[in-house]
């Protein structure tokens, strides 16, 4: 019986989602790391697909300098000005880590209305997740010690899990025909 059970569980440790992962390790963490690790290395080729995906969903996309005024003390910040949508991102980053960054803060363009700003958060950062793994890049471990601020709204996770799925799938369409 003892054995059936520890099968089970590994069959269906196996197939969770990547999102599914980074909440369990979120939850598992008993501190908040609160600095920036940027996933190290890229391909230029890849960030450059994100932001012409974003741009094609109307947001406009630009790159700032470490501590930037635009930036605000933050590595990305999105915002929106009447109809128009805009993207700022730490253009000193690692080629990944703007990638990271940038799939955050688009993902911010689709969040939920009424979200509150930790579940816009959590939000977010799992459609980078989603968005990143099918760009090839995992940030699994930076967004785990992300999320482990914002635990008492890690439900978004499995309440929008199809509409983060969907983000990302729109974000990451058409990937490995324009990058090779």
């Amino acid at each position: 019986m003892i054995r059936l059970l520890l099968i089970c569980c590994l069959l269906l440790s196996a197939c969770a989602s990547r999102s599914e992962r980074v909440i369990a390790l979120a939850n598992r963490g008993l501190a908040y790391d609160g600095h920036y690790h940027p996933t190290v290395g890229g391909d230029p080729k890849t960030l450059q697909f994100l932001q012409s995906r974003a741009e094609w969903f109307g947001i406009a996309v630009a790159y700032r300098p470490t501590g930037h005024d635009d930036l605000r003390g933050a590595v990305g910040i999105s915002f929106a000005i009447d109809h128009q949508k805009f993207v700022f991102v730490n253009g000193d980053l690692s080629v990944n880590g703007r990638l990271e960054v940038l799939a955050h803060e688009v993902g911010h363009s689709f969040q939920p209305p009424m979200a509150s700003r930790m579940e816009q958060e959590v939000f977010a950062e799992l459609v980078s997740v989603e968005a990143c793994r099918r760009l090839g890049v995992d940030t699994s471990k930076a967004s785990a010690r992300y999320l482990q601020a914002d635990k008492s709204a890690l439900w978004v996770a499995r309440t929008y899990r199809a509409e983060i799925v969907f983000v990302a799938d729109l974000l990451t369409r058409g990937f490995k025909t324009a990058v090779r």
